[in-house]
């Protein structure tokens, strides 16, 4: 698992202020630091009928559809917490063309964001599909798949996809954001944007770390400067050796 985006990082350009990847890892955000705007989408934009989400090409799950209370309360929750209308919503969160479909956790009060990745326009080919998970209740959000057709990547889709995600995100104050990096390059592709390893995650990654280091000879550089700590944390490690690490980990899993 990591943790939400280096607070560094400018979700309008997908790019990093100054001192930011080498920043201090990036707790969670605490709540005292959210952003204005009561956890509201920004633009405000309520919704009064179900039917608006269809008609401006935004899906609803069947069952939130024809549940008259459930649509009520999606309503209600759609309005107090995201407050944008559901082109704005699609455009603003996925910042590239593709297509939105929603299913509403009542019991839980989550939403799944899904769809597809178009090229060109909304009714382009298919290039690609995302999941995300928005925890409402606890003030969170999981980046639970993403992933482009082979010969797609390269072309910034995903890094526009994923500072788009991040500033909704921001506009709806939510606390953290979590990914599962486990899959093709997402190992230090993630970590390039900023996220990093939880507490309990850190020590596999560390050791995988360590063993790649060792492989190409970087640890005997780390010995001659006199570090043999092992930290317990990526905060607890310093901004040099943290860059020195990405580039490792990028280069041994390519």
């Amino acid at each position: 698992m990591l943790q939400r985006f280096n607070p560094n990082h400018d979700p309008t350009t997908g790019e990093f202020a100054e001192g930011g990847e080498g920043g201090d890892g990036g707790g969670a955000k605490p709540a005292s630091e959210k952003p204005s705007g009561g956890g509201k989408g920004g633009k405000g934009g309520k919704v009064s009928k179900i039917s608006d989400f269809d008609k401006k090409g935004v899906r609803l799950d069947h069952n939130t559809t024809i549940n008259p209370a459930k649509a009520e309360k999606f309503l209600q929750t759609w309005n107090e917490k995201i407050a944008e209308t559901p082109e704005d919503f699609k455009k603003d969160f996925i910042g590239v063309p593709g297509t939105m479909t929603i299913t509403y956790d009542d019991s839980n009060d989550q939403l799944k964001v899904a769809g597809q990745v178009r090229e060109g326009n909304d009714d382009g080919r298919s290039i690609g599909d995302y999941e995300r998970n928005i925890d409402l209740k606890n003030n969170s959000a999981y980046s639970a798949y993403f992933v482009l057709k082979k010969g797609e990547r390269g072309e910034g889709v995903g890094k526009k996809l994923l500072a788009s995600n991040i500033a909704m995100y921001q506009k709806m104050g939510i606390d953290i954001v979590k990914v599962s990096a486990n899959i093709d390059v997402g190992g230090y592709a993630w970590a390039k944007y900023g996220y990093v390893p939880t507490e309990k995650s850190w020590s596999d990654l560390s050791s995988d770390i360590r063993n790649k280091l060792n492989d190409q000879g970087d640890r005997a550089n780390h010995a001659a400067s006199g570090s043999g700590y092992t930290p317990e944390t990526w905060d607890q490690i310093g901004d040099h050796d943290q860059s020195q690490i990405e580039t490792a980990w990028s280069r041994a899993t390519y």
